[in-house]
């Protein structure tokens, strides 16, 4: 049969029409405030998700789907988060010769004559009082970025998106390479690409998660092959990227000892990561740095699981929100644990303890913003479980809490999100026992 409409089969045609009309009407339409709109248009946009997934016919145009609808996003305007305001902020504040990492951008305003469009810029910012805490990836595209600022606030977001989509989409390149091991990842990636949390939070509110993906497919694939100099790279630009994946260089470490590549993986984690945070090098980067980390230890929290149970007893203990030190606490016992599954679990295939780790790190975290899992999601498809996918359905109904005085988190919706979790992650943990390794099929 030729390539044509019949090639290309009803149900995708169904399925790309329910995700992008979803997605695009939330994007135009509905405000954050609108929790019946979310509701739907996210519910219409996952269903045609799953008749996309669960369709084999035509690959292709299952990538062109995924593809056409993060360019229509590139020129959206976010419409669920402030975050990319704060990354052309950032920038901005470089262009100005001032170090973002100085000041919170309260005090800046306060003590500084700023541009015009700067100015307008800081109205549009979430946490004017908080400094940043965006690695150096972040602050070299914002600077990029605000350069466009006198031409409207529409042109640096849009340069930004264009970059995340391109960058996200390089996991097309990196998945040939994992392809070696595993036939099937190509089919696999689709449910990634076509994921409503992943399109929604990438291209539609710019958050970096995406650009981060690509690099742990690499990570993982040259773990995979034992190249640890370039395992090391990868480790150091998804460091830059994101400061999270520093959890996974303990596995890394004890792999490297194990095969007798400790040099080769220090040589390119360390030079890399060196070389690529050098440029924000400051005593005020350090002291920002460790103040935004210790601010989101003791103060943040949203959509939480085990913080919030602990939280609970320490109301009936307390009489009062423990999170000054019950924060920093769990910060301890995330790091031994993820520590001990590194060692014990060393010899196991990267790709799936990379998984846990980050999932164990979600798991006793004191916020879990829907983009947190977008990672989850890129190591759930190459390891072929579901925890992920499961997780990005439930994860987005978080925003159903916000209203115009400000947000109230559903209890009921908490238990729903991570019942279904940890079931499904007793399944995924069930697939590690009984099933070969994805890589190796």
């Amino acid at each position: 049969m030729k390539p044509g409409f019949q090639s290309v089969g009803t149900k995708n045609i169904l399925g790309a029409t329910l995700l992008i009309s979803g997605i695009i009407i939330q994007g135009l339409f509905i405000e954050r405030n609108n929790d019946f709109g979310l509701l739907i248009t996210y519910l219409v946009a996952f269903s045609g998700y799953l008749v996309m997934v669960f369709n084999t016919i035509n690959n292709d145009f299952k990538i062109g789907t995924a593809i056409f609808i993060r360019i229509i996003l590139i020129f959206i305007i976010p419409w669920l988060s402030e975050d990319i305001f704060r990354f052309i902020w950032d920038g901005a504040l470089w262009r100005e010769g001032i170090h973002p990492f100085s000041s919170t951008p309260q005090e800046i305003m306060n003590n500084s004559d700023l541009p015009e469009n700067v100015q307008q810029l800081y109205s549009e910012l979430n946490s004017k009082q908080y400094h940043t805490i965006y690695p150096p990836v972040y602050q070299a595209i914002g600077y990029l970025s605000s350069y466009l600022l006198p031409i409207s606030l529409s042109a640096p977001i849009i340069f930004i998106k264009s970059i995340l989509v391109a960058t996200e989409l390089t996991i097309l390149k990196a998945g040939r390479r994992l392809k070696v091991n595993n036939p099937n990842i190509s089919k696999w990636l689709t449910i990634y690409l076509l994921n409503p949390l992943v399109i929604i939070e990438g291209a539609g509110n710019a958050h970096f998660e995406i650009m981060l993906v690509p690099v742990l497919v690499f990570l993982v694939y040259y773990a995979h092959v034992k190249k640890y100099l370039l395992a090391g790279i990868a480790l150091g630009v998804s460091v830059a990227i994101k400061l999270l994946p520093l959890i996974f260089g303990p596995f890394l470490l004890f792999n490297s000892i194990r095969d007798k590549k400790l040099f080769p993986f220090l040589l390119g984690s360390i030079i890399t990561t060196l070389v690529l945070f050098f440029p924000l090098y400051s005593s005020s980067f350090v002291d920002g740095i460790i103040e935004s980390t210790s601010l989101y230890f003791r103060k943040f929290e949203f959509n939480a699981s085990v913080y919030y149970l602990l939280r609970e007893v320490g109301y009936m203990i307390k009489g009062y929100n423990t999170i000054q030190t019950l924060g920093p606490y769990l910060s301890i016992v995330t790091t031994s644990i993820i520590l001990g599954i590194s060692w014990i679990y060393r010899k196991k295939e990267a790709s799936k303890i990379l998984f846990w780790l980050w999932a164990i790190y979600l798991i006793f975290a004191t916020t879990v913003h829907p983009w947190y899992v977008i990672p989850l999601v890129g190591l759930s498809v190459i390891n072929n479980y579901k925890s992920g996918i499961i997780w990005s359905f439930f994860i987005f109904y978080t925003y159903l809490g916000y209203n115009e005085k400000g947000y109230n988190e559903s209890s009921l919706l908490l238990y729903i999100e991570y019942s279904a979790v940890f079931i499904t992650f007793l399944f995924d943990l069930n697939w590690v026992k009984f099933k070969n390794n994805p890589l190796k099929r």
